[in-house]
């Protein structure tokens, strides 16, 4: 029973010294790893910050070069825009010069044109005014400038 005693005594103060030694290698990991987290906050607080300075500066580059951009583009259309306005005027003054010089002595080059300034045909016109058969004024006619009846009644003559 002695025996059992001091088996039972070894053994239980060997379980308290195992407990305390555990218990103060707890401490130093707790210690080591709040120190280890501490310096991770501390880095991961500096990337932060470069990572926000660079974006920063990146925003103010854009933003420079775009303000540069919209000056050089501002600058290009005002130019632009007074070279169309020369080149418009120029342009509607040749126009308008040709048109009345034009129109004062040159006849229409379609069908369409021919109709609306003398209400007829060429064809017809030639019956008209100058005498001719319906075959002569057909055959004198080129087939762009006659309708499409003319076209067949001249057909009709080959």
């Amino acid at each position: 029973m002695n025996k059992g005693l001091i088996l039972a005594g070894i053994l239980l103060s060997g379980l308290l010294l195992v407990g305390c030694s555990s218990t103060q290698s707890k401490d130093n990991a707790n210690t080591k790893s709040s120190s280890l987290v501490a310096n991770n906050k501390k880095k991961a607080v500096d990337s932060s910050k470069a990572i926000s300075e660079s974006k920063a500066k990146i925003e103010r580059k854009t933003k420079a070069s775009s303000i540069a951009k919209k000056h050089s583009e501002d600058k290009a259309s005002s130019a632009s825009a007074a070279s169309s306005s020369i080149a418009a005027q120029q342009s509607s003054k040749q126009v308008a010069a040709s048109q009345s010089q034009s129109s004062a002595n040159s006849e229409p080059t379609t069908l369409t044109g021919f109709l609306n300034k003398y209400g007829m045909s060429p064809a017809a016109y030639k019956m008209e005014h100058d005498g001719m058969t319906q075959e002569q004024a057909l055959k004198a006619t080129p087939d762009s400038m006659e309708t499409s009846g003319e076209i067949q009644m001249e057909n009709q003559y080959k």
